[in-house]
């Protein structure tokens, strides 16, 4: 019996350290970080009498092309990206910056806050992006 428990006490220290090779829980912003490709585009803004609406990305029609990415950074604030979405059409090219946009963790997929307004979804391989501001909206769809 003084053999077992001189055993237990032995290899106690043993079982009880804890593994290195444990990995710490990925925060929700840094799942989102990466390169996106637009696979559709909505930007309304009736007093610059501006409507877009390309459902499927890329297009190639009649000798004209549209494409965009989204490119997801790390933002100010832990917890926050910034994202930065350029359409280009033909040779131009414009782009719109969304920043201090908060993530958040939910069920099977991250949030997108744009203050508490919940304006997107992301999954780490594609985002949905939705913000309404009265008659103005700005819509996309992208995937890695």
């Amino acid at each position: 019996m003084k053999r077992i428990l001189l055993i237990l006490i032995v290899l106690l220290p043993v079982v009880a350290c804890k593994k290195t090779t444990d990995v710490a829980p990925q925060s929700p912003a840094v799942a989102v970080l990466g390169n996106y490709k637009l696979s559709s585009f909505t930007l309304i803004q009736p007093s610059k009498q501006v409507n877009i609406q390309l459902d499927r990305m890329p297009i190639n029609q009649g000798g004209n092309t549209a494409s965009g990415t989204v490119v997801a950074t790390k933002g100010a604030k832990e917890g926050f990206v910034n994202l930065k979405l350029t359409l280009i059409v033909n040779t131009q090219q414009a782009s719109i910056d969304l920043t201090d946009i908060e993530v958040k963790q939910s069920s099977g997929a991250y949030g997108l806050y744009d203050g508490s307004e919940r304006v997107g979804d992301a999954t780490g391989s594609n985002i949905i992006f939705n913000l309404n501001d009265g008659d103005d909206k700005l819509a996309f769809v992208a995937d890695k």
